[in-house]
């Protein structure tokens, strides 16, 4: 009958746009600043060479995964969505990396970055700012620059990304 048909193609279209998601935190669970895969954001230009120092990598590591987190809750179309690529995420992060998933779960860093954003002024040099004081370099321009260039230019990236992604619009 029609009702039945058209539940099933709702859970159809709700299990396709749940499968995207969860295929979205996984990539985004690839983040690293020296990545070299498919999906890497190629940071070598906003990064210079020599790379930084190991401890300011790590924390670049730190603020790409926060940006993909604050991206899949900002741009993914639905609530229900959003949690589920930053479930994926994590989850991914657990299984391939548990130390750095210890080192997020465990460290203020993501709360710092919240403040960041929600504090008046542009996002960006918040961000940087932020940045460079968990590098424990609170004065270091060069290090709030670094920060704020890869909050621009990644959060630029994954929207784009996300904005790629067929989510069915309406189930």
């Amino acid at each position: 009958d029609l009702h039945k048909a058209i539940r099933r193609q709702r859970q159809m279209c709700i299990r396709d746009s749940s499968e995207r998601a969860k295929q979205l935190g996984i990539r985004m669970a690839a983040l690293a600043p020296d990545s070299a895969d498919a999906d890497s954001l190629d940071l070598s230009r906003l990064l210079g060479d020599p790379l930084p120092a190991p401890d300011i990598m790590c924390q670049i590591r730190i603020l790409l995964i926060f940006i993909a987190e604050s991206c899949l809750h900002l741009y993914t179309p639905t609530p229900l969505l959003a949690t589920t690529a930053a479930n994926a995420l994590y989850d991914k992060l657990i299984e391939d990396d548990p130390g750095f998933y210890d080192t997020i779960s465990n460290g203020a860093a993501f709360s710092f970055y919240y403040l960041a954003l929600r504090h008046s002024g542009k996002a960006d040099e918040n961000i940087g700012a932020t940045f460079a004081m968990l590098c424990g370099a609170e004065e270091d321009q060069a290090l709030a620059d670094l920060g704020a260039r890869v909050y621009q230019y990644v959060t630029r990236k994954i929207r784009g990304l996300i904005g790629e992604i067929q989510f069915a619009e309406v189930c």
